[in-house]
């Protein structure tokens, strides 16, 4: 009884849905059994195509589609492998462009007319008044007497009054006490002091750089210091100041300089 009754349960199913499993399952099988007939008959691909995606049947050509070969990469140089200057040839070397050096601008022409060169005649430039007093050319005795003691820069000559032998660097007139004494020459007083050995003493410079020591001057001379004096005018009086020569008799005693250097008066002076 129950086995009739699985066989008509089996019937009944087939009959029903189990119709459509096997329909489906048929269509499955026919679709794998062509699917397998139809790719086991074509040939490998060769490397580099590609099958057409599309299986285009009217271009036999497109069944096949090259693939673009890749490039391999290109190997860096390695430092080693790189080029130097001193691997390059000489003319290689040598024939990079330098700039050019720079040229100075050439200088713009002087627009400015040119001076004229024509000589014109001009009046020879005045000359102007010297304020130099003019070299003394004349002098004049400071009194008259007769010449006690000479001048004398080489040999020495015996001092009554100190004892000994010295030079002697001027010129001693005999003169009376109040003489007066007469500058040489023109000139400007220096000085005016007292000297230990020759007394009141009075200096004058005159032109040319000659100076002028008048000494055993009384106390108080009649000129001052930077007074302008004449030849022949009055600077003072003969005295008895001169310690250092007071055993001689009254005399002026008179020097003269030349830049500084003891000259003789009697080369300078008149004839008496």
């Amino acid at each position: 009884m129950s086995n009739k009754k699985s066989k008509g349960g089996i019937i009944d199913f087939l009959a029903g849905k189990g119709f459509y499993i096997i329909l489906i399952l048929c269509i499955a099988a026919i679709g794998v059994s062509g699917y397998m007939l139809f790719f086991s008959d074509r040939e490998p691909e060769a490397p580099g195509y590609l099958s057409n995606p599309l299986n285009a049947e009217s271009d036999p050509a497109l069944d096949r589609v090259p693939m673009p070969a890749i490039p391999s990469a290109t190997p860096r140089p390695s430092l080693d492998s790189m080029l130097t200057l001193d691997d390059l040839p000489v003319a290689a070397v040598t024939s990079i462009p330098t700039a050019p050096p720079d040229t100075p601008a050439a200088p713009e022409p002087d627009s400015s007319p040119a001076p004229d060169s024509t000589p014109t005649s001009q009046a020879p430039p005045e000359p102007s008044p010297s304020s130099e007093p003019k070299p003394v050319s004349v002098f004049v005795w400071p009194v008259k007497g007769a010449m006690v003691n000479a001048f004398s820069s080489d040999d020495l000559v015996y001092n009554k009054t100190m004892g000994d032998w010295r030079v002697h660097l001027g010129l001693d007139i005999e003169s009376a006490l109040g003489t007066q004494v007469l500058a040489i020459a023109d000139g400007v007083v220096k000085d005016i002091y007292d000297h230990v050995f020759l007394g009141t003493t009075v200096v004058i410079d005159h032109a040319g750089g000659y100076t002028s020591y008048y000494s055993n001057l009384m106390k108080k001379p009649t000129v001052t210091v930077s007074q302008q004096v004449t030849a022949g005018q009055v600077i003072g009086g003969v005295g008895q100041t001169a310690e250092g020569e007071r055993r001689e008799v009254n005399h002026l005693h008179l020097e003269l300089q030349l830049n500084g250097k003891p000259i003789d008066p009697l080369d300078y002076l008149p004839e008496p």
